[in-house]
């Protein structure tokens, strides 16, 4: 039991709920810049670029791997499995199908298109 009574499996079981809402939540709000709004993401579609899906899912692999070498608690495991290893093979293999043509990628903006929206921002 932990603070006010609730099991500890409650918690965890909250805790990877919540946390794969919020990436679902994300990934269909969040758009790359020249992302259309409309049609909707495909299913399997996380980010906007591929890159992106490279470093998130290497960032939660990472994770994966900190958490095993240190002797996690149960809790710990749950997350790991229940949330972080989903998540890395979701990311993992969206941005695979991106590179492979799945859905069209937006165009990169140009670096001087950048500049400008800086350059206006200073004016303000």
């Amino acid at each position: 039991m932990v603070a006010g009574g609730v099991p500890e499996p409650v918690i965890v079981v909250g805790d990877i709920v919540f946390g794969l809402a919020t990436v679902a939540i994300g990934t269909r709000a969040f758009r790359a810049r020249g992302e259309p709004e409309l049609p909707p993401r495909v299913w399997w579609r996380a980010t906007g670029r591929p890159p992106a899906g490279f470093v998130i899912a290497s960032l939660l692999a990472l994770s994966i791997v900190a958490t095993l070498v240190r002797s996690p608690d149960l809790g710990a495991l749950w997350w790991t499995f229940g949330v972080s290893l989903p998540l890395a093979v979701f990311y993992l293999q969206s941005s695979i199908r991106l590179l492979r043509g799945g859905a069209p990628v937006p165009p990169r903006p140009r670096r001087d298109e950048d500049a400008r929206l800086l350059d206006t921002r200073r004016r303000f």
